[in-house]
């Protein structure tokens, strides 16, 4: 019974084991599946330019693929200063547990949030992006990527250029961008596309380099100086569109010079007297305000010649040219010899003609002074002359002792000299105030203070940085007080 008892068996037993047996050599064939046990971001926010620990540990894996999302602004660098490319996966079958750091800039102007993704590989080296896993961080921007913009000059000059610079940080390129004002043109050598360079936009397509400098010129044709904004604008993205962080610009505020020149006029033009003696000099002096320069015109007259000390000329141009080849400055004196070979006087116009570009003269301001020339041989009679006004001595003013031809004595003044006053003080004030032909060309000596004489005083006081405008009456302009005395004083 037994032989047939087994013998019925086997059978069942062969039913029972074989399908086991085909699970285990079919579940030996077929790869397990690779997995991420854990995938961390430390930290997982952060500030601009922060350093970011990835790391992972993972089962069955045969290697891993890491990416980093790009986003617009933000900036990715290994620890060790590299470019960290985004969306391009950092593969190997090599390792697979494993620890990446990356600096994470953001430029952007706001916070982003960027994706990192880890690709587990299996056994076979291929990536299993199913079982991707994804993580987060997020990173606020820089607070400042440019550290500093400044210019050669806040207050530009006519035709002179301005090199504007800047200094930045974890950014590519910046642009720039300027204010729109109708009186104001502003051209660069770097600006190409048109002569001036618009208004209100990013003036460059391409974008500047991070840190440098450019040079910018400007025109105003208005006749005052005006206020000029400037702005610099850092770069988000350089392609494929350059983009620009507002929020984050720079500005800069120049004063844009006039470039009108405005028109010169004369302050004084003044000869030292109106009636020449043949080969006497006579000295004449001119002050201009917003000249150039100057010139002067003769007027023709038979058988009158005339030299001077600023040429070596035998003879000086008369009528319509001008009598010197280059400009006389703006402010001056020189000294004219006159010769009439006629047997009577001669009237002669002399006249300063002020110049608004070197070269360019504006007769219409010109000033004019008539000159009578007496015949060779004849001198000015004194017998013809008006004598000064007898000198009357101030109330409790000790009367000097008469000035020698020879070295003057020294005046102490003492008392106030105006417009009227008489006497040997203003005699002596009028001796010093000649010794200087710029502020008392007409050197008179009468012992009378008139309006001659407060305009030399007026020059003095411009002089010597006492008082420069106001009236007599109000700052004492034009009237010898007490600083003007104590100069005076101090100066002899």
């Amino acid at each position: 019974m037994r032989p047939l008892f087994l013998g019925l068996l086997f059978p069942s037993i062969l039913l029972v084991s074989a399908p086991a047996v085909f699970a285990q050599e079919y579940a030996a064939l077929v790869p397990v599946e690779p997995s991420i046990s854990a995938f961390v971001a430390s930290p997982t926010t952060t500030l601009s330019g922060g350093l970011v620990d990835f790391s992972w540990t993972m089962q069955n894996a045969g290697g891993y693929s890491f990416l980093i999302t790009c986003q617009a602004g933000i900036k990715l660098k290994y620890i060790n200063g590299s470019v960290f490319p985004c969306d391009t996966k950092v593969s190997t079958t090599l390792v697979v547990n494993d620890l990446i750091r990356v600096i994470i800039s953001n430029v952007s102007g706001g916070t982003k949030t960027i994706t990192a993704r880890l690709i587990p590989k299996n056994a076979s080296g291929d990536d299993r992006d199913a079982l991707a896993r994804d993580i987060s961080i997020n990173v606020s921007t820089a607070p400042q990527t440019l550290t500093s913009f400044w210019a050669s000059a806040t207050t530009t000059l006519p035709v002179v250029p301005v090199t504007i610079n800047w200094t930045s940080q974890e950014i590519e390129g910046v642009n720039l961008q300027i204010e729109c004002q109708s009186d104001i043109k502003v051209n660069s050598p770097s600006y190409t596309a048109a002569y001036n360079i618009p208004c209100n936009t990013p003036i460059f397509t391409t974008p500047l380099g991070p840190s440098s400098s450019l040079s910018l010129n400007f025109t105003n044709s208005s006749k005052v100086p005006l206020s000029y904004k400037l702005t610099l604008l850092p770069a988000i993205t350089l392609t494929p569109t350059p983009t620009y962080d507002a929020l984050h610009a720079l500005d800069l505020t120049l004063t844009i010079a006039s470039d009108v020149i405005p028109d010169p006029s004369i302050d004084y033009f003044l000869a030292s007297t109106t009636v020449v003696e043949s080969y006497k000099p006579l000295n004449i002096s001119w002050s201009t305000v917003n000249a150039k320069g100057a010139n002067l015109k003769i007027s023709c007259v038979n058988n009158i010649t005339a030299t001077s000390s600023q040429t070596s000329a035998l003879f000086l141009l008369c009528g319509d040219f001008y009598v010197f080849t280059n400009d006389l400055n703006s402010s001056g004196t020189l000294k004219l010899f006159f010769r009439n070979q006629n047997k009577t006087s001669q009237n002669v116009i002399l006249t300063l003609i002020p110049a608004k570009k070197p070269g360019e003269y504006y007769s219409i301001l010109a000033k004019s002074v008539a000159l009578t020339v007496l015949p060779e041989g004849t001198v000015i009679s004194t017998a013809l002359s008006v004598p000064p006004p007898a000198p009357t001595p101030t109330v409790g003013v000790s009367t000097p002792a008469p000035l020698s031809s020879g070295a003057a004595a020294k005046v102490i003044f003492t008392q106030v000299l105006r417009r009227g006053s008489r006497g040997p003080r203003v005699s002596a004030l009028q001796e010093f105030l000649k010794k200087d032909p710029v502020l008392y060309p007409e050197g008179l000596v009468t012992g009378f203070f008139g309006p001659a004489t407060e305009r030399a005083v007026q020059r003095f006081q411009k002089k010597y940085g006492i008082v420069s405008s106001g009236t007599p009456v109000t700052t004492g302009y034009g009237t010898v007080g007490p600083k003007t005395r104590a100069k005076l004083n101090e100066l002899q």
